[in-house]
């Protein structure tokens, strides 16, 4: 099925280890929820709302999925404790996914992690609550790139560079072929708040935190271009 999905559901895919067991956390329509029960692991696809549960069951109908449970939880406060090994959080935002986190993870191993915004406050929120990251990828979908990671419990708070928050300690080692394009992107959008508070005439501390960013992230270019 992985063919017929976006590049960021694959991305999400690509990340999550061989389990016996997975939560769909916020499954949505469910199709990581189906593509993961098709490597042959149970699968626990649950959603607060009763909606995606029903759109998520008619896919699980109609591409004659056995082996994925529906159930209504508020993040894993319904799943019980060791029922996952790996869960997946994704199309959501950092600060969601922070509070679900926070909620308790039911003693799963694994958690992938897809974050719609507010990446540098999760990445500082898992190293201080002493999450390891163990992968990360990148992928652009249209106009929009989007993160994805692969974190477990660890034994304590981790030290992290801003800069490792902010772009991904795994993303600047690797550097992924999308990386430049990424970082561009970010200095792009940086510009753009900076040419509105320039064009409103606002005196901001806004503004001196956009031009040390760019010049962080420049900095990073011009260490790659080396």
């Amino acid at each position: 099925m992985t063919g017929e999905l976006s590049p960021r559901l694959n991305m999400i895919l690509s990340l999550a280890p061989e389990a016996g067991s997975y939560c769909d956390i916020g499954t949505d329509h469910g199709f990581i929820a189906i593509a993961l029960a098709q490597r042959g692991s149970r699968v626990l696809a649950v959603d607060i709302n009763s909606a995606p549960l029903k759109a998520a069951e008619a896919n699980v109908r109609r591409l004659g999925v056995k082996n994925v449970e529906l159930r209504r939880s508020d993040g894993f406060s319904a799943v019980g404790e060791g029922e996952a090994e790996c869960a997946v959080l994704a199309g959501m935002g950092g600060d969601l996914i922070k509070r679900i986190i926070s909620s308790g993870i039911k003693g799963t191993k694994y958690l992938v992690l897809q974050p719609q915004s507010l990446i540098y406050e999760l990445r500082d929120f898992l190293a201080e609550n002493g999450f390891v990251t163990l992968d990360e990828a990148l992928c652009r979908e249209e106009d929009r790139f989007y993160v994805s990671m692969l974190i477990r419990p660890g034994n304590g708070p981790i030290s992290l560079s801003e800069t490792e928050k902010r772009l991904g300690p795994v993303l600047l080692k690797k550097r992924p072929s999308l990386f430049v394009d990424y970082v561009n992107d970010e200095i792009r959008k940086l510009r753009l708040a900076l040419s509105k508070i320039e064009h409103n005439g606002a005196v901001t501390a806004n503004k001196a935190e956009y031009e040390r960013l760019i010049a962080l992230y420049g900095g990073i270019l011009n260490d790659q271009a080396k």
